[in-house]
């Protein structure tokens, strides 16, 4: 059985998930875009049909063919009008469950609602990247309830156990990555592993430089941080990842109640109470795909 890698029917901003099916010989699999060979990790090979968690980019819709709902919007739009943000951010910071919340961002920020040119562009829209980090966080945790928070700062709160815990949301990327320029492709693509190499090498930059943001700003007593690091490696170098994961959220230890990291598919939890702690949850799930 050959590999194959594509892109998910409907693809994300910036959330790809890929399918990739090894070859049981153990060969290295061929990505199918244009004929050209890459190389996977050896630890990936011999996989009979397995289904891989690839790239993970950014927030991932639900099908294309879900049905439209009220407030979306057409794909040939420029820009959104200000009154449909409005709407969208007030609805968003009402209390929901965890799952309705999940199934209402992806469908207002799904690429088939929004193209990539105007979720990257367009100011204002940051408040739904926060929602979708909100949205997986939540549902990580088994949260009970999660909603945007109002005022400027933290960003999102979660009920859980009868405790209401509030986070500051935060993601870490290339720094010279302007996703507003990149394709709204839904066909294959190839992905060399030097990408993936030079994706896992950029972490610990990308780090410091969005944790040092937050380091200056003022939150209310107790507020957790959670990094959302989309610099996704396939699954290829966790066991050397979660190490440089932990030291590069070290500086935000001592000034959050919590530091989080979303990697991979999972949420990660190294810091609390200054303590260096071991907790992850899945928050990926196949209808991602």
């Amino acid at each position: 059985m050959k590999a194959r890698s594509r892109l998910s029917a409907s693809p994300s901003h910036d959330l790809n998930f890929l399918v990739m099916s090894f070859d049981t010989s153990g060969k290295t699999p061929a990505f199918c875009d244009d004929g050209k060979a890459c190389e996977a990790p050896s630890r990936l090979r011999g996989k009979a049909a397995g289904l891989a968690l690839l790239r993970c980019l950014h927030p991932q819709a639900r099908p294309s063919n879900t049905a439209p709902t009220e407030g979306l919007v057409p794909k040939s739009i420029d820009s959104i009008p200000k009154a449909t943000l409005d709407g969208w951010r007030s609805e968003l910071s009402q209390w929901s469950s965890a799952e309705i919340f999940r199934v209402r961002i992806d469908e207002i920020a799904a690429p088939s609602q929004i193209p990539r040119r105007v979720f990257f562009r367009q100011s204002g829209l940051t408040f739904l990247r926060d929602a979708w980090i909100a949205s997986r966080v939540s549902s990580a945790l088994s949260s009970e309830q999660v909603r945007l928070v109002p005022d400027e700062r933290p960003d999102f709160e979660i009920r859980s156990a009868g405790r209401v815990l509030q986070f500051e949301a935060t993601e870490a990327d290339m720094e010279d990555r302007r996703r507003g320029d990149e394709p709204d492709d839904e066909g294959w693509r190839p992905d060399p592993v030097e990408e993936w190499r030079k994706r896992f090498e950029a972490i610990p930059a990308a780090l410091d430089r969005v944790i040092s943001k937050k380091l200056g700003k003022d939150y209310p007593p107790g507020t957790a941080l959670v990094v959302y690091v989309n610099l996704g490696c396939y699954g290829a170098y966790l066991k050397e990842g979660i190490p440089i994961l932990r030291t590069g959220t070290a500086a935000a230890k001592d000034r959050f109640s919590a530091v989080f990291a979303m990697w991979e598919g999972v949420l990660y939890k190294f810091w609390e109470n200054s303590a260096a702690v071991s907790e992850q949850w899945p928050y990926a799930r196949p209808d991602d795909i």
